[in-house]
């Protein structure tokens, strides 16, 4: 996220819009690649995916960081990593993305469990087709979220996404009982729920130091992720109990996420004349 904002320092909605959009493409490829196998089988979409992430990190080392990087002067100041907390604009930002990382990777992980929920006489192969269009559509999601963000400002975008999203976790489980109404509502879902994930880190990257943007952006994504492994395994133990009404336990995350960000919705849109 730091090389992509050493690139596009200006629209850093827009380039991490595209970033997050390959993210949300490399989750749902497991399932694509599923899909296309003769014979499904774990070991093989293992190594593919490896060898996917190997040429990434090669990319990755070949482009490098952009011309208007900053780089560290002197030693790491431990104390100052969590200093970004201080500011309120960071702060709002981190506790809407932690609110969103709650109900986004549980809900990946359940879209194959939901999609099999509302067609249970699907195949394997089905399942994971449908899987990956659902998850696969927030690449979509992901680039529009960067597009509308140069109208809308950042904050604007992540707030309408979880909104969306967080109001699909509630409606969900009456939706779900008709089969094409529930593949439609995951579709919708698979959208949005991803569309505000790099507004939150291109609000943040902004808010701090620029010396400390890729310190403050680690410790908000590694805080993120430590609670969406909270929210995966209370779904993943709940679901067979509660059946598709488990999706409810997500609705806390995009609540705390809207009401932690409500203070950024005095951001002014930027002008929709900026282009790449």
């Amino acid at each position: 996220m730091k090389l992509i904002v050493s690139w596009s320092p200006k629209l850093p909605g827009v380039g991490l819009g595209l970033v997050v959009g390959m993210l949300t493409l490399g989750t749902a490829s497991p399932h694509l690649l599923n899909t296309l196998a003769s014979s499904p089988d774990w070991r093989l979409t293992l190594i593919a995916v490896s060898m996917l992430a190997l040429f990434g990190g090669v990319l990755v080392r070949w482009i490098g960081e952009g011309p208007h990087g900053i780089r560290q002067s002197g030693p790491i100041r431990w104390g100052a990593v969590f200093s970004s907390f201080q500011r309120s604009r960071f702060r709002a930002s981190a506790f809407g993305y932690f609110g969103h990382m709650w109900e986004l990777y549980a809900f990946w992980t359940l879209v194959p469990w939901l999609v099999n929920a509302v067609m249970p006489d699907a195949s394997a192969t089905e399942t994971s087709a449908w899987s990956f269009l659902v998850i696969g559509v927030g690449l979509l999601g992901a680039i529009w979220g960067g597009l509308m963000s140069q109208r809308w400002g950042s904050a604007r975008v992540a707030f309408v996404s979880l909104m969306i999203s967080g109001s699909l976790c509630v409606l969900y489980p009456w939706i779900s009982i008709t089969p094409a109404l529930a593949i439609t509502a995951l579709m919708i879902w698979g959208f949005f729920v991803i569309a505000d994930s790099a507004q939150f880190s291109a609000i943040s990257s902004k808010a701090c130091d620029p010396e400390m943007v890729a310190s403050a952006l680690s410790i908000q994504n590694s805080l993120g992720f430590l609670i969406s492994i909270g929210s995966i395994v209370l779904l993943t133990q709940w679901m067979d109990h509660l059946g598709v009404s488990v999706v409810w336990l997500l609705i806390p995350g995009p609540l705390f996420g809207l009401f932690a960000m409500r203070s950024l919705m005095t951001e002014s849109a930027p002008d929709h004349k900026t282009t790449v």
